[in-house]
């Protein structure tokens, strides 16, 4: 697992082969290190000889971590997101950032969203969402009579290198850099927030649907 102090980890996620996969004739390429938590993987490279032989070259790589098929959502938010939380309500002016990254069909929705409780989710019901939505406001709620905390959140999508406001009917928003050199997302509406339930249900009022990652 990752320092907790440090600037930046990187995790990896391998979903089991889907059944059209399996009937197609295909085959893993990645085996991590272990099925649940580990922190390397390896990829296996098909290749063709000169003489027409298939040969495979495995490739070995490590990582802050890597999630096995039978990971569940709850070991990646304890491994990989709950120290940024930390982070947050220790360091006076902290930030973090966590970015999802794959793609389409590679599982960023079962592991940010959740599978959902009606259709047997299982220990991957909930996402990452909906645990850091309860961490936060479970830290504010510890410090109550010890400092005033305020939960506010903006919703933007981007896509092929443009933002867009999802409070606003997805009004296009600019990225640009202050007197200080940080990047401010400008015009984006931003709305208060009293509970983990409020933070969980404003993603689902702009609702937008899945694009397919371009080529």
């Amino acid at each position: 697992l990752p320092r907790r102090d440090a600037p930046l980890a990187v995790f990896g996620r391998k979903r089991p082969m889907l059944p059209d996969e399996l009937r197609s004739g295909g085959f893993d390429v990645v085996t991590p290190h272990s099925v649940e938590v580990s922190s390397g993987l390896v990829v296996h490279e098909p290749k063709v000889l000169v003489d027409l032989s298939k040969a495979m070259d495995n490739h070995t790589y490590r990582f802050d971590g890597v999630f096995g098929e039978r990971s569940t959502n709850n070991q990646i938010f304890d491994a990989a997101v709950k120290p940024m939380v930390d982070y947050l309500f220790r360091v006076k002016g902290g930030h973090g950032t966590c970015f999802a990254y794959g793609q389409t069909g590679s599982g960023k929705t079962v592991t940010m969203e959740g599978l959902g409780g009606g259709g047997g989710g299982g220990d991957n019901a909930k996402g990452l969402y909906w645990h850091v939505a309860h961490e936060v406001f479970g830290r504010v709620d510890a410090e109550l009579g010890k400092r005033d905390l305020i939960v506010r959140a903006g919703f933007l999508e981007i896509y092929r290198g443009k933002c867009y406001d999802l409070l606003a009917r997805k009004r296009k928003i600019e990225v640009m850099e202050d007197d200080k050199g940080m990047q401010c997302l400008v015009g984006l509406s931003w709305v208060y927030l009293s509970s983990a339930e409020e933070l969980l249900q404003r993603p689902a009022r702009s609702e937008r649907p899945p694009r397919a990652t371009p080529p």
